[in-house]
This record gives C-alpha cells, sequence and structure tokens, in this order.
C-alpha cells in the first residue's frame, strides 16, 4: 500500500514543471499603424510553489506584476497590464518540456505564438 502510494506521488510529480525561473523569447509582432512586423523580446522571472506562480513579465525594463495566474502542473496562464493601463497581455503557455511554448494574447485579440526558453546563469 505504501509502495502504491509513493509511486502515485512521484507520478504526479514527474506531470508537473517546474517553472521557477528567467524564461526569454522572441515573439513576432505587427505595428498597428505602420502594419511592419517586427520582433518583440519578451522576459518571465517565474516563482513556482507548488502550484502556486507568482512574478513578473514583459518587455526587457518593462517587467510587470503576473495576475490572474491558473497553474495545473503542464500549463500556465496567466496575464499583465499593458502599460499599466486597462489592457491586458495574457499568456498561454504549456510546460511539458524545457520550454514553456504557446501565445500571448494581446488586448486587440491579436494571438502571437512564443516560444520561453530558460535563461542560463551566464546570458542566453
Amino acid at each position: 500500500m505504501k509502495l502504491l502510494l509513493l509511486a502515485c506521488a512521484l507520478g504526479t510529480l514527474s506531470l508537473s514543471a517546474a517553472v521557477t525561473g528567467e524564461w526569454r523569447g522572441i515573439t513576432p509582432a505587427t505595428n498597428s499603424t505602420t502594419h511592419k512586423t517586427h520582433t518583440v523580446a519578451i522576459y518571465a522571472n517565474l516563482t513556482q510553489n507548488g502550484n502556486d506562480v507568482t512574478g513578473t513579465a514583459g518587455s526587457e525594463g518593462n517587467q510587470l506584476p503576473i495576475q490572474g495566474v491558473v497553474f495545473n502542473g503542464t500549463s500556465l496562464s496567466f496575464w499583465i497590464a499593458e502599460g499599466g493601463g486597462p489592457g491586458r497581455t495574457l499568456f498561454q503557455l504549456n510546460t511539458g518540456g524545457t520550454d514553456l511554448v504557446g501565445f500571448v494574447v494581446l488586448h486587440t485579440g491579436q494571438r502571437l505564438p512564443i516560444t520561453l526558453k530558460p535563461v542560463k546563469s551566464g546570458g542566453n
């Protein structure tokens, strides 16, 4: 019985990805005025404690607190306020591998693909 409980607990742990750390990714974006496409670097600094995740996300030099966090071990979603205003940027990420892969959804409804990779010490 104890062995069965241990096996179940270990199985649950192996399905849950660790998201603590610094993450960086690049996503394409289109300027709403010029309609030109460019890339935007996105950063996230996350801390996980069980299923609770806190931290910041945004562009370099403009990190905002993450809010509305939902983390179930294999997917993570949260939002940040755009420029401190009423607009929100939603992050919808899968945590199944070594990267966080998913979408960034802007307040305009534009859905941008993103892969956030862990930032290794010494730069990435």
